[in-house]
């Protein structure tokens, strides 16, 4: 593809009339010559009202890498919301390679516009062991929807998240709701690096809302810490809870604890439960 008429050509493709044959041209282009001017080019792309040019842009950027970063954090808080959400997707599909947006995604996590704050946990989420520190943090908010997408954004990162999990369990004693619901979900995301927050699951298997006690038991399964009181616990709600799946729930996290070492291994990575809207008013 290098030789005259082929660079020619792409050239020419790269002010075609139809975004989807320029956001390909531009990708050919930087391929073929590393020049940083198509890297610019398929950032603007991604405000396309062509989906199929947009996408694609997202896609070339993510191969790109490291070098398109920059041009990415510029748009972070430019133009419409749907390409805001692009540039934020197309940050997160890099993973670690997107370190440099690491500070202003997190300076846009506790911000007052709580859109931009739900792209930026989606970026956070997924930059691995770097953005832990930051996300810990962010925990100390006094904004809930900050504190509440740190959550959800350590949860994400998962293993790596368990620097944070004494901050993450001190929240189980306060947090009530979603907001708790939520903080369950991460701590068992964690898996054993949060043994320190099975203490505070202990009690929460006593919660009022069923879905709340429901992650609860997966969570202590995934944890995988056989304390008395988490063998007990469980073992009461599998027996007399009134709600048929987390009976269920707690059977399964007590068989988990009783024959690996690794309930993660068990679960696997996401939960069905944790997927479910949270009950209003139940017990």
């Amino acid at each position: 593809l290098r030789v005259k008429t082929a660079r020619d050509a792409v050239s020419r493709l790269r002010r075609d009339g139809q975004p989807m044959v320029r956001s390909n041209a531009w990708w050919a282009w930087w391929q073929l010559t590393g020049d940083k001017r198509a890297v610019r080019q398929l950032v603007l792309l991604l405000s396309s009202k062509d989906w199929l040019a947009s996408g694609h842009a997202s896609e070339h950027l993510a191969a790109v890498g490291t070098a398109a970063v920059p041009f990415l954090v510029e748009r972070l808080s430019v133009g419409p919301l749907r390409s805001r959400r692009l540039v934020g997707e197309t940050l997160r599909r890099m993973g670690p390679r997107a370190e440099k947006a690491i500070p202003k995604s997190l300076r846009l996590l506790d911000s007052d516009d709580s859109q931009m704050a739900a792209i930026a946990a989606r970026i956070l989420g997924g930059q691995g062991a770097l953005a832990v520190s930051g996300l810990s943090d962010c925990l100390e908010s006094p904004r809930e929807h900050t504190r509440r997408l740190a959550v959800v954004a350590l949860g994400e990162i998962g293993t790596a998240s368990g620097a944070a999990s004494d901050r993450l369990s001190k929240g189980l004693r306060t947090a009530t709701g979603q907001e708790l619901l939520q903080l369950v979900t991460a701590l068992g995301r964690i898996g054993s690096a949060a043994d320190v927050a099975v203490p505070g699951l202990v009690v929460v298997l006593r919660n009022e809302n069923q879905d709340v006690r429901a992650a609860t038991c997966e969570a202590l399964g995934r944890i995988g810490l056989r304390s008395r009181p988490v063998v007990e616990g469980l073992a009461q709600l599998a027996q007399s809870d009134p709600v048929e799946f987390v009976r269920l729930a707690a059977g399964n996290a007590e068989t988990t604890l009783r024959t690996t070492t690794d309930g993660a291994s068990v679960f696997g990575d996401r939960s069905q439960l944790n997927q479910r809207p949270l009950a209003k008013g139940k017990p």
